[in-house]
């Protein structure tokens, strides 16, 4: 069976700095894959490009395929115009975008602002529209009564549910979900996740998760793929990426995550931040602020195999232990 999605080699570049640089992803139906990254790395331009959203200051290039399930052709793109992007976008792709509070009309009732995505792509009568509407409202857990609300009038948690609903009414195969539980208290984010994983299921949906929350993307992901500086680092199955992890990167953000009954103490802070676009360092881009960096890493690493589905950008993986932080020119790759 072929890939609901392929991206290959996905550049986004302004004014000649690259903003994304690369990437290369592939997504199965039914499947979910996590996106997790520091802010700035480029998680939330990959999604809007692979919907063809970006603002004309931004060029794209690379190859972006759909396979739909019932769609003969694939779809590419990259070769679509805006008007041949619209029987796409919420027919086979659709995105929750981040901030419910800032995607919503504020003036239009929110059933009036799912009514219109359905208009747009079909071909329903007024009862046909209610109905759906109402459907919705019910899957995502919300009385269809409160459809006939403005945003403000409704919670964090509601608004995010809207979105889902309206994210879901034209029956996409592809959802991408960008920070979707940003702002919600703990409760609240793990109903939506809850909301998320039970519809995947339900209505074998493929989603693409973005967070820079790790926790998150275990309780709902089959794969991650680590960001960094415009670039997959990382990437494998959930279990594999956190049980051994295999670029220092990805082992430094895992190593910022509470554990239950662990040590009370902070972990170590990432030295630093993340390069400017314009001002990319040699070689590795995280060598700046990695603790086993050494000469080797003034070349660049390419994504490879390191065990079977998981590839890591490290020159020294895959990593067999990791010493306590001491420059690696001595290691070899375990």
């Amino acid at each position: 069976m072929s890939a609901l999605l392929k991206v290959s080699d996905l550049r986004v570049e302004y004014r000649g700095q690259p903003i994304v640089d690369g990437v290369d992803l592939a997504l199965e139906r039914g499947e979910a894959m996590g996106l997790a990254g520091e802010s700035g790395c480029g998680k939330t331009t990959t999604a809007l490009a692979l919907m063809k959203l970006l603002p004309p200051a931004l060029k794209q290039s690379g190859a972006v395929t759909l396979r739909p399930p019932g769609v003969e052709e694939p779809i590419n793109v990259g070769r679509r115009t805006e008007a041949g992007m619209r029987r796409v976008r919420w027919r086979h792709v659709s995105l929750v975008f981040q901030g419910a509070m800032n995607s919503l009309d504020p003036v239009q009732r929110v059933d009036a602002q799912i009514a219109e995505a359905i208009r747009l792509h079909e071909s329903a009568g007024a009862k046909e529209v209610r109905a759906r509407i109402d459907e919705l409202l019910t899957t995502v857990g919300l009385t269809p009564a409160l459809g006939r609300r403005y945003a403000h009038q409704l919670s964090g948690g509601q608004r995010q549910r809207m979105m889902i609903a309206l994210a879901l009414a034209c029956r996409p195969s592809l959802v991408i979900a960008d920070e979707p539980t940003t702002a919600l208290d703990v409760t609240i984010q793990a109903q939506v996740l809850q909301l998320l994983e039970s519809l995947r299921e339900r209505l074998g949906l493929a989603l693409i998760l973005i967070s820079h929350d790790l926790g998150v993307l275990a309780e709902t992901c089959d794969r991650i793929a680590i960001m960094y500086a415009g670039r997959i680092v990382e990437t494998g199955p959930v279990s594999s990426v956190f049980e051994a992890p295999q670029h220092p990167y990805t082992k430094r953000l895992l190593d910022s995550l509470p554990v239950i009954g662990g040590p009370r103490a902070l972990g170590d802070p990432i030295p630093g931040g993340p390069p400017d676009p314009g001002e990319m360092p040699e070689g590795c881009r995280f060598r700046p602020r990695c603790p086993y960096a050494a000469d080797r890493c003034l070349s660049d690493p390419a994504l490879r195999e390191t065990s079977a589905g998981h590839a890591s950008a490290c020159h020294f993986a895959p990593w067999s232990e990791w010493p306590a932080a001491a420059g690696a020119g001595s290691l070899e790759a375990g």
